[in-house]
């Protein structure tokens, strides 16, 4: 953090642990609609429908239900650079409380530096209330050496021009994207 390379914004000494720092739950989440039967990871239109407008925690706290799977975010703004990258993972409380925070997404890129996306789930057979600002997961750092390029993609922006729909899933701005689409002439 000292040169540079690790970011935290807001840096708080009591989130610091051992080998990890934790982040707090923002305010902004999306809930899917249990009415959309299917999605079509390429078609975007599909996606935005399963998962709708952006919604405000109410009374400070977001309800996430059983079996179901929430896009929620960090407060901070965290993440590396110059080698320097990020993995996410639940807190050892949120977990035996039975929610998971990134399923198997937890690893950043180098020069990924935003509010991070959590795929809340809650595995228990009751609704879970959290409360926005619990910590609820936490982020470690491993230098990986230096890259041939940092993230400059589709999920990371400066905490300025960070906005909830930022948490969608952007398929088509990968890459391959024109390959595999099945939607053309639809």
């Amino acid at each position: 953090m000292h040169n540079g390379n690790i970011i935290i914004e807001p840096f708080d000494q009591r989130q610091l642990g051992t080998n990890s720092y934790d982040c707090r739950l923002g305010k902004w989440y999306f809930q899917g609609d249990m009415n959309v039967d299917i999605i079509h990871l390429d078609n975007p239109h599909d996606i935005r429908r399963y998962w709708g407008q952006p919604r405000e925690a109410a009374d400070g706290k977001i309800a996430i239900r059983p079996g179901t799977t929430i896009l929620a975010h960090t407060i901070e703004v965290i993440g590396g650079h110059n080698g320097y990258l990020a993995k996410m993972y639940s807190r050892s409380t949120v977990a035996r409380s039975g929610l998971s925070v990134c399923r198997c997404a937890g690893v950043g890129d180098v020069g990924y530096i935003s509010r991070w996306t959590m795929e809340i789930s809650n595995h228990t057979q009751t609704t879970i209330w959290v409360p926005v600002g619990f910590r609820i997961c936490q982020l470690t750092f491993e230098y990986v050496g230096e890259t041939l390029k940092e993230y400059h993609g589709k999920y990371g922006k400066a905490n300025s021009e960070w906005t909830p729909e930022d948490m969608l899933p952007k398929p088509y701005f990968d890459w391959d994207y024109d390959v595999y689409r099945t939607d053309r002439g639809k």
